[in-house]
This record gives structure tokens, sequence and C-alpha cells, in this order.
């Protein structure tokens, strides 16, 4: 049996900011499924359906990659849309000083787990997803409140780990569940 997987960073310890930046967009009126606090994160890796003896060797690969880097701080920053602001599918929270670190993590485990047959990533912008955007209803108010929370100040998160999740899609969102947590450094 095999389950949608992905490798992420947790931000938890931003919550209450992003929450804050939610209540702003929220205000936009937009038609937005909004992430629930507990399930924020930086995704570094999406795996796709992945086997439990498939995610064991993906622990392993995530733990040669994880010693390599030591534990980092990363600043949450500014609110932001992809593709864009003009056309919003996915509201994020942006990522500043620790990003290329964030980066360099992506690369790394792009290049271990290509290595276990998962398809290398073409382009990667790290971020925390806050809001997908389920019609464009509003969509002027969303872009307007984007433009005006560009510098919002979310916080840090010190990222001393990274873990396996599992993605369990539901009617009222996806559920995300942690089954594997690698530390950085090796420790």
């Amino acid at each position: 049996m095999s389950e949608r997987m992905f490798i992420a960073i947790w931000a938890d310890e931003v919550a209450d900011r992003i929450h804050q930046l939610q209540e702003r967009l929220r205000r936009a009126g937009g038609d937005v499924r909004w992430v629930s606090p507990d399930q924020l994160h930086l995704t570094l890796k999406f795996l796709g359906e992945t086997t439990l003896l498939q995610s064991a060797s993906v622990c392993r690969a995530m733990a040669r990659v994880a010693s390599r880097h030591e534990a980092f701080e990363v600043e949450v920053i500014g609110a932001g849309a992809f593709p864009d602001a003009e056309r919003p599918r996915t509201l994020w929270a942006g990522v500043g000083g620790g990003g290329d670190q964030v980066t360099q993590l992506h690369l790394d485990l792009d290049d271990a787990l290509a290595d276990l047959h998962y398809p290398r990533e073409s382009r990667f912008t790290p971020h925390v997803t806050v809001g997908r955007v389920r019609s464009q209803r509003n969509r002027e108010g969303i872009c307007e409140q984007l433009e005006k929370d560009v510098r919002f100040e979310v916080g840090t998160v010190g990222v001393e780990e990274i873990c396996l999740v599992t993605s369990r899609l539901e009617p009222e969102g996806p559920i995300y569940e942690v089954i594997g947590r690698v530390p950085l450094g090796g420790e």
C-alpha cells in the first residue's frame, strides 16, 4: 500500500503570526481554503505515492543529507501567491534569511532521491503555504491585500530536523502526519 508523501520543515513556531496573516487575507473576502495552524510547513521535496518499504530508503537518504547540514534559522516574511499575485491560486508566506540553506537542503535531497528514482524538480521556491484559492471570487481584494502584506513580518523558524510526512486528501483539505524525523548535523 502506498501513500502520498513529502519531506518538509515544520513551521509551527510561526503559527500564531501566520494566523494573523491569514486573518488579514481573509478580510479581503476571497474564496480560500486556509491551512490549519498545526499543518504549516516548508516543503523540501514532494515524493508522491510512496510505499512504506520505499519510505525506509527515503529516511536513509534523508539521514545522509541531514548529516551534512547544520541546524539553522529561517526567516518567514511577506505574503505572495503562485502563479503570481494577479492570478492567485496558492497563497504563501515567503522566506528571507536562511532561504539559501533551505534551497541547498532541497537540492541535496533532490540529488539523493534521484538515486531512488524520484524525479528531480525543475524549480523550487521556499515558502509556507497559508491557503489555496478555490475560485477567483474577489480576486482583486486578495491582490490588494497581498500588495499590502508583501513585507509582513512572520517570524523565525529554528530548523533542527527534516520530516517525512504523509498527506491524506480529505474533503475539508489535506491531513498531514509526520512519520519520520531526521535531525540535522547527524545527531
